[in-house]
């Protein structure tokens, strides 16, 4: 890496202490979020219905929503635009001209639009891509950047494939630890002078969707369970236009501990990892691969975060829906804490309008400076997950000094 693309080196930034304690579990009760709230700001508490899943799809070539496909009323089997234009002559040959199906909007626009595409008058292509990969963020076929007009057409769009959007968007549940329940049967009351019983007896913690995901791995324990956590995330650009997890940030919330902080390598094509913003660079994923530093899918990198978290811990994160939703998870609404949303819950930031990014929060407030780190060209080196985690903690704290101990 030449010198103008090294990151300059920052000054040590002084991180706030607090000490794990009843008190400070309490308070941060309090500050955590009403669901019909966190509901609104993006976040996912039930699996996505089948409606959701459909509004998921996307073209295999451009990448473009396809908005006119919806489920069909009578089923689920999927209607191309070039297979709407024959549906009305075919209800008519089959002699069912009483029972046949009124088209809705979206489908009849659809059958306007491939009318047009097929007419030897008016060529109406749909579809821009490139029929190429990218590197170091330009299309090998014409050396456009990602944000170019395709050099390549079609009529129409073409959707992926619905079994997997469905297994893309899956979303899993925090594992919850399971409650030991007493059952006088098996084990019976240990009197004075009898034996303890069964020696070595403790909570086990399993994940309550075993169907569907994979079981955790044999290392993790109840010992590794934090208490709270803080989370941050960052996200690239995929060739269909989705945002998978390309790194991952766990600290600890009490001990500062870094638990996870690893690029993660994509399962999909990538259009480019957006560097100006992740800090993560085409390079920086390549050595990470080669010299297996790097977690592989988004699946492995929920499973290690599974680890550390389970339905009892606080995970602290701002503008956390986004993280949540990278990592397809499913967290309890009591214990989320989003420094974004706590934010709004300030009368002068009301008042003043003043900004809610994290680097502007954590400045007026904490008078830290994060998200500042430069290029040897003076250009922005990117976020850094593992310090924006850190910065999300340090709000936290600030709020917690301005509540009193009751």
């Amino acid at each position: 890496m030449s010198v103008r693309n090294q990151v300059q080196p920052k000054p040590q930034t002084n991180w706030s202490d607090i000490a794990k304690s009843d008190v400070v579990i309490e308070k941060l009760h309090l500050l955590t979020t009403n669901p019909k709230v966190l509901a609104k700001e993006g976040y996912v508490f039930e699996p996505l219905t089948e409606h959701e899943i459909w509004a998921k799809n996307r073209c295999q070539n451009c990448g473009q929503r396809l908005k006119k496909y919806r489920p069909p009323v009578g089923g689920t089997d999927y209607k191309r635009e070039e297979d709407l234009l024959t549906f009305e002559d075919d209800q008519v040959a089959s002699g069912d001209e009483q029972g046949a199906r009124i088209l809705t909007a979206e489908e009849e626009h659809a059958i306007e639009c491939a009318k047009a595409a097929q007419s030897t008058i008016r060529q109406k292509h749909l579809c821009f891509f490139h029929d190429s990969q990218t590197f170091k963020g330009v299309y090998q076929c014409c050396g456009g950047r990602f944000n170019t007009q395709g050099c390549c057409s079609e009529v129409t769009h073409v959707a992926c494939d619905l079994d997997e959007v469905r297994a893309e968007w899956l979303y899993h549940k925090t594992p919850e630890p399971v409650i030991a329940q007493h059952n006088p049967q098996s084990l019976p009351t240990r009197g004075r002078g009898q034996s303890r019983g069964r020696r070595g007896g403790r909570n086990r913690y399993v994940n309550a969707h075993a169907s569907n995901e994979p079981a955790p791995p044999a290392k993790r324990n109840g010992k590794d369970i934090r208490t709270v956590v803080a989370l941050d995330c960052e996200m690239g650009t995929s060739t269909v236009g989705n945002t998978p997890l390309i790194r991952l940030s766990l600290v600890d919330f009490f001990t500062r501990v870094p638990l996870i902080d690893r690029l993660v390598a994509p399962t999909v094509e990538m259009a480019h990892y957006n560097t100006r913003y992740s800090g993560v660079t085409f390079s920086a994923m390549r050595n990470a691969i080669r010299n297996n530093e790097a977690i592989r899918g988004t699946d492995a990198a929920r499973a290690q975060l599974f680890k550390f978290v389970d339905g009892n811990t606080f995970i602290v994160m701002h503008g956390g829906s986004s993280d949540l939703t990278a990592l397809r998870m499913i967290h309890p609404a009591e214990r989320i804490i989003d420094t974004h949303i706590l934010e709004t819950y300030d009368q002068d930031v009301k008042d003043q309008k003043l900004k809610k990014s994290l680097k502007d929060v954590c400045e007026r407030r904490c008078g830290i400076q994060v998200q500042n780190a430069k290029l040897g060209n003076g250009r922005d080196a990117g976020h850094d997950s593992l310090e924006d985690a850190m910065g999300a903690r340090e709000i936290v704290c600030a709020w917690l000094k301005e509540i009193p101990d009751l």
